[in-house]
């Protein structure tokens, strides 16, 4: 699905591009020169360099920071949590834990350089702060204590530079995240030009009326309160926003990242919440307009149309359609500044409405698909969605469109193509059972776009009990040993919502990433829906290729309350359409002409695979050797796009029209 390109012009960009990677790739890991805390640095350099990151570790000087710990590697966290630990970090980071670095490095830390060398953060995707009580001393609040052989004015110098960084950083959409003790200088970081102000009169807190975590005892609460954060004692990470005061553009929402704790458990989270920032987050154009099409069968109205009303016929009992759709992605969030360009079409035909396209001629359809940045399916019954249209999605996903569902749209009356090829997760009619109920939305992932973007959590718990050893999470899950944040939403439960056979999990093409589970055991435990609550996916039929789909699917989408700002899940559903339509691009697959010679357009034999051209594909007549291929009398012909080499030629009639939609 590749298109052909100028040699030297590829060769160029492919160079530039691996030029900038090499640049793009680096991640700052600053450590204090004195008390770094081992495995808030060790774990964290570890995952992120497993990661492909290259991790450079500064300090206030160069040379080598101390480190300690409180009692040896295997004794942090929870009683016999080491194998847990190292079951989690191979899982998310397809690299064994070695043994080996348990042990502390001698002398110290290798430090790269100087913190106070670094003029910006351009050569860095990322700021991250290890933390340990030598951490403390980098807070801008007024008191900077020497560190071995650092004066004071040193370590001065250093904290206002992570303060600039950190700056920097969230005005141009770069994630930070602190860890610990070290969550403490977010805390104290103030914002450039409020001197003066605040209750010690050094300014506006970076954090202020923002939530944050970190280090768990009585002074971390006092000076969060005195810095006008909320303290989220419990959670092991929060990705917050900056303060109002702060000109970030909205840059910074929700890159600004704080810790809890030491044990390796959850320095391993906070890594895989960072990088999940770094990969899902769409960049800093978040104002581009995203073309959405609503495919659907039409609006309630419970007398036998494409939505049953199971639950009521009256009020809020009336389940969403459409149109609850159409007005949360026109509505104005608080949380987002994403403009959707909403348009939609009924499956159903009847007297008041026909097709906008021919449901019978496949490429007509991804034509039509084609016009948009991601495609909503939310059709409930399988009446009128044809068999061309169902191939049609599947193939607008494989040449690089977004799709995303919610709810009936995985219920499966012959839904084949849409539930086995792209979601691989099914509710049958055979044993169908809902129930309204109030569903936990544990974020399985955080740090994913659409799981923590403008997201509100209100709550967060370890994991429930019926994810126990027969129903763990799948692989390419944020995994917490800890706690999980959530929150909570009343809407129906599929109970037989399974994934399929075929699926499989992690963050690579073609795998199903988890984005939430829930943890409701009215079905008992080991239900197959609990890990099914949502869930992306990149979609390729050939990974090799540069085309590649966003699917997302989340359960829930009975109640129209769920519907409406400010809940979390009509965020999420704003985030999941931005994020599936993002960067979107369609690749029509290309049709090469193979014969050795001229001939007829018409003849099968001289395309690759046997058959001609559709207004579907890309059309490539490329050959070293003087060639003419003669288009047919008194015809029209249509292509997506056409390259010819420059020793080939068309014949084209008088009376023949070649279209050609893309030149």
């Amino acid at each position: 699905m590749k298109k052909i390109k100028i040699w030297l012009i590829t060769t160029l960009l492919t160079m530039s591009a691996l030029i900038s990677k090499a640049q793009q790739d680096s991640i700052l890991l600053f450590v204090s020169y004195d008390q770094t805390y081992y495995t808030e640095y060790v774990v964290m350099y570890k995952a992120l360099t497993a990661a492909g990151y290259f991790v450079d570790v500064r300090s206030a000087t160069n040379g080598y920071a101390t480190t300690y710990m409180v009692g040896n590697f295997s004794a942090q966290g929870y009683a016999n949590y080491y194998q847990s630990f190292k079951d989690q970090y191979l899982t998310m980071f397809d690299t064994p834990w070695s043994d080996a670095d348990t042990l502390f490095p001698n002398p110290g830390i290798p430090l790269n350089g100087s913190i106070n060398d670094l003029q910006n953060l351009d050569a860095y995707k990322a700021m991250v702060i290890a933390g340990g009580t030598g951490s403390i001393d980098y807070r801008i609040d007024g008191s900077y204590p020497s560190q071995r052989e650092l004066p004071s004015g040193t370590i001065q110098a250093s904290a206002e530079k992570l303060n600039q960084l950190a700056e920097e950083a969230l005005e141009s959409g770069k994630p930070v995240i602190a860890q610990c003790h070290g969550a403490s200088l977010p805390a104290f970081w103030r914002v450039s030009g409020t001197n003066g102000q605040g209750f010690d009169n050094l300014g506006i807190s970076i954090l202020a009326g923002q939530e944050a975590t970190g280090f768990p005892d009585g002074n971390t609460a006092i000076y969060m309160n005195n810095l006008g954060i909320s303290y989220l004692a419990n959670d092991p990470v929060v990705l917050s926003s900056p303060t109002s005061g702060f000109e970030d553009f909205g840059l910074g929402q929700n890159r600004l990242g704080t810790s809890r704790d030491w044990h390796p458990y959850t320095v391993a989270h906070t890594a895989k919440t960072l990088i999940n920032v770094l990969r899902t987050y769409p960049g800093n154009d978040l104002k581009d307009t995203i073309s959405v099409l609503l495919v659907h069968g039409g609006a309630t109205n419970c007398a036998g149309g494409d939505i049953p009303c199971n639950h009521g016929m009256t009020g809020e009992s009336i389940p969403a359609d459409y149109l609850n759709l159409d007005s949360l992605l026109k509505a104005n969030s608080q949380f987002d500044d994403f403009v959707f360009q909403v348009s939609d079409v009924n499956l159903i035909v009847n007297a008041s409405n026909s097709y906008a396209f021919n449901q019978n001629n496949e490429c007509e359809i991804i034509k039509y698909l084609a016009q948009y940045d991601v495609i909503v399916f939310f059709k409930h019954w399988a009446t009128q969605v044809s068999n061309p249209f169902k191939s049609a999605l599947v193939k607008y996903a494989d040449y690089g469109g977004g799709v995303v569902s919610l709810h009936h749209g995985l219920f499966d009356t012959n839904k084949f193509g849409i539930v086995d090829t792209l979601f691989q997760a099914v509710s049958a009619l055979a044993g169908w059972s809902p129930s309204l109920t109030n569903i936990n939305y544990y974020s399985t992932n955080y740090g994913h776009f659409t799981t923590t973007y403008g997201i509100n959590y209100t709550n967060s718990s370890t994991a429930p009990g019926v994810w126990d050893i027969s129903n763990p999470l799948k692989p390419g899950a944020n995994l917490s040993l800890s706690r999980y944040r959530y929150f909570t939403i009343f809407d129906e439960l599929y109970a037989n919502l399974q994934f399929r056979p075929e699926a499989t999990f992690g963050t690579g093409v073609n795998q199903i990433t988890p984005l939430f589970s829930n943890g409701n055991a009215s079905f008992g435990s080991g239900s197959p829906h609990q890990h099914v609550q949502g869930f992306t996916r990149l979609f390729s039929s050939n990974p090799a290729d540069e085309s590649i789909g966003k699917i997302v699917f989340a359960q829930s989408g009975e109640r129209k309350a769920n519907f409406r700002l400010p809940n979390p899940y009509a965020q999420f559903i704003r985030n999941a359409t931005y994020w599936a339509g993002s960067k979107v691009k369609i690749d029509y697959p290309n049709k090469h002409w193979t014969a050795n010679s001229g001939g007829a357009w018409t003849g099968e034999l001289n395309w690759e695979g046997g058959s001609m051209p559709t207004p579907c594909h890309d059309v490539i007549i490329d050959k070293e050797m003087p060639i003419e291929v003669q288009l047919p009398q008194n015809n029209i012909l249509e292509v997506n796009s056409l390259y010819l080499g420059a020793l080939n030629s068309l014949l084209i009639p008088s009376n023949t029209v070649l279209n050609v939609t893309h030149q």
